[in-house]
């Protein structure tokens, strides 16, 4: 079956996330060589003392692995949003839905990537202002951390609803020849 212009931007979309991936991985990687946690840990803290024993555990080393990683995401977020979008649109023609919700999902992927990036702005507000390095925090840490938490909640919700509407209609929809 030949590829049209959806295949061939999805096959793109793939290799978009896999070259992004990589450098993100080798961040997550000397996270949790520094400290034992990953950036999520951080995503989700929540509150400064959260915040601060985790920077604090990383060291120097770690905490500049976490900017690194924090400033790889927007690629990251744009990839994933891309790649996401393709996925559906690809599982809803190959399924053909075209429902309300079908159409509907198209967007999930992009809302997950702008409350990646709200949560990205908010941590790197947290970094700039040297939690896990001074003893008292700023006091633009603890609403830049509440911040963070609720967009990464929200962010990892509206992902989980975007796999669960890929896998139910490219699973259960119809294949199109």
């Amino acid at each position: 079956m030949p590829c049209d212009r959806l295949d061939l931007a999805l096959l793109g979309s793939v290799a978009a996330f896999a070259a992004v991936t990589g450098p993100v991985a080798r961040c997550e990687r000397q996270l949790r060589a520094a400290g034992g946690k990953g950036i999520v840990a951080l995503e989700l803290a929540g509150t400064p003392e959260r915040g601060a024993a985790l920077l604090a555990a990383w060291g120097p080393s770690g905490r500049s692995a976490a900017r690194r990683s924090l400033l790889l995401d927007f690629g990251y977020q744009i990839s994933y949003a891309a790649f996401g979008t393709l996925l559906i649109a690809w599982v809803n023609r190959r399924s053909g839905s075209s429902d309300p919700p079908a159409r509907a999902a198209l967007a999930l992927p992009g809302v997950a990537a702008v409350c990646d990036a709200v949560e990205g702005v908010a941590l790197l507000r947290v970094m700039d202002r040297g939690l896990g390095v001074r003893a008292v925090p700023d006091a633009a840490v603890a609403p830049a951390l509440w911040i963070a938490k609720r967009a990464a909640v929200a962010k990892f919700a509206v992902l989980g609803l975007a796999l669960a509407h890929a896998a139910a209609r490219g699973l259960g929809g119809r294949a199109r020849g």
